[in-house]
């Protein structure tokens, strides 16, 4: 029997080991979440980017080689015959006429080859752009960044909204435990009122309020168990894993929550909307882009041409060139070299036009950022005096606990001494056990709002 439950308690204790941290859940949101996933592929594409827009500052170099076997050469043999030459009469005074009778000819040119290869090498090389070039990697670069930092902001989310959720679960797993034993409670104090109501020592009506009490008890229970399994789905969705199950090694940490309490809104509002803040850096970021933006614009305007210098090497022949005797003597090969100026003279005004769309693009950004700052200072007063509020309330059933077990207390001793009822114990103890439910569902309320101030200064304090 000893062996028994040794062996009973090692595997109590092995499952305690399994159970996953905070820290593991963070590893997973961080290796499987979908949206984490996507934003890294994201700054990975940006980075490709980047490097194509860096990639516009050397040259171009372009290769083209092509072969062609013709079945028919247009250029057959050339041959002059007797005939021919005796037609002409004589050749630079030479008569000919001396030859009739003779039957020869002779191989002017043999004809095409079946055989045509065309080679040509081409390198482009930008010299002035107007600074187009340049700013395009800035702005690149740039979005390079945001990118980055668009990751380290998904994660922080995602890990806020993990702790809410453990949190949750955590608060919800104690209340699940008191509705039970208030269950058992409310049982047993129907059970006594039936028998109270035989005996005629109290009325009907108490039985029926408390037949009622155990019924809600019931919906109560019900209703935790569907939002526990709520949270674990919001758990398991975020780290894209369906096996997590509810026994989780998670405990909120009081001390981390008091520093929050001890501090003031002003300065949490100023942490929250300066430089810390990665959401307010992404936003500052988007401005610069539309800045670059605008410049690359106004680069592109009429009348400033971009300026570039290409070199090409050709050659076209019946044989490769190193196969052919003597190509470099028969004119087959070329190279040019050329300075290209481009630029657009008219286009109905709408590079012009394109200036000031950028502009109000730019304008747009720092609008956008001066609302999110607005934004993030009232989110930090609310989830503020929600903290504050949950906190006071939360010290104010703190209380409510204790005279509710001074007066448990008082009537236990009545009913031990024979001068109470056991009824009035047991109201006390649902009392009691309902205080504790209401303090579970304030602290949790205070730790979710924490959490959220959390997330909004970037101090990372609860994670």
């Amino acid at each position: 029997m000893k062996h028994f439950f040794a062996i009973c308690l090692m595997l109590i204790s092995s499952s305690s080991l399994w159970a996953l941290t905070h820290e593991d859940l963070v590893e997973k949101i961080r290796l499987n979440n979908q949206d984490v996933l996507k934003a890294q592929a994201e700054y990975r594409q940006a980075k490709l980017d980047t490097s194509d827009a860096k990639g516009g500052l050397g040259p171009k170099v372009d290769l083209q080689i092509s072969g062609t076997f013709m079945v028919n050469p247009p250029i057959g043999e050339i041959k002059i015959t007797t005939e021919d030459l005796i037609k002409q009469g004589d050749l630079n005074g030479v008569d000919l006429s001396a030859l009739r009778g003779r039957d020869f000819s002779y191989q002017l040119y043999e004809g095409m080859e079946n055989t045509l290869y065309s080679f040509e090498l081409s390198i482009t090389q930008p010299i002035f752009t107007w600074g187009k070039i340049t700013k395009a990697i800035k702005l690149y670069e740039k979005v390079e960044e945001i990118r980055q930092l668009q990751v380290e902001i998904l994660l922080a989310q995602k890990e806020c909204e993990l702790y809410g959720h453990e949190v949750a679960l955590y608060y919800l797993n104690q209340i699940e435990k008191l509705l039970k034993e208030q269950i058992s409670k409310a049982e047993r104090l129907v059970s006594i009122s039936k028998a109270y109501e035989e005996n005629g020592m109290i009325l009907s009506q108490e039985v029926i309020s408390a037949n009622l009490q155990a019924q809600q008890l019931d919906v109560a229970i019900k209703n935790v168990q569907l939002q526990k399994d709520s949270q674990l789905r919001a758990i398991q969705r975020l780290c894209y894993d369906s096996s997590i199950d509810v026994d989780l090694d998670f405990v909120p940490d009081e001390e981390k929550i008091a520093s929050y309490e001890k501090s003031s809104r002003n300065d949490l509002e100023a942490a929250a909307s300066g430089e810390q803040n990665n959401n307010l850096r992404m936003l500052r970021m988007l401005c610069d882009v539309a800045a670059i933006a605008r410049e690359i614009a106004g680069a592109s305007v009429n009348w400033k041409p971009d300026v570039a210098f290409q070199a090409s090497l050709g050659f076209s022949g019946q044989r490769f060139p190193l196969f052919q005797p003597e190509w470099q003597d028969k004119g087959d090969w070329h190279v040019n070299l050329s300075l290209g100026i481009r630029t657009t003279v008219w286009d109905g005004g709408k590079a012009v036009r394109d200036v000031t769309r950028k502009k109000i693009g730019e304008e747009n950004a720092e609008i956008d950022y001066n609302n999110a700052v607005v934004q993030i200072k009232e989110n930090v007063a609310k989830n503020y005096f929600d903290l504050q509020l949950s906190s006071s309330k939360a010290e104010y059933q703190k209380l409510m606990i204790s005279g509710s077990e001074l007066e448990f207390k008082q009537k236990k001793a009545e009913y031990d001494s024979g001068y109470g009822n056991e009824i009035e114990v047991l109201k006390k103890e649902l009392e009691i056990l309902n205080n504790k439910i209401s303090l579970a569902q304030l602290q949790m309320d205070t730790h979710v709002a924490a959490a959220t101030l959390d997330y909004l200064t970037s101090n990372h304090l609860l994670r």
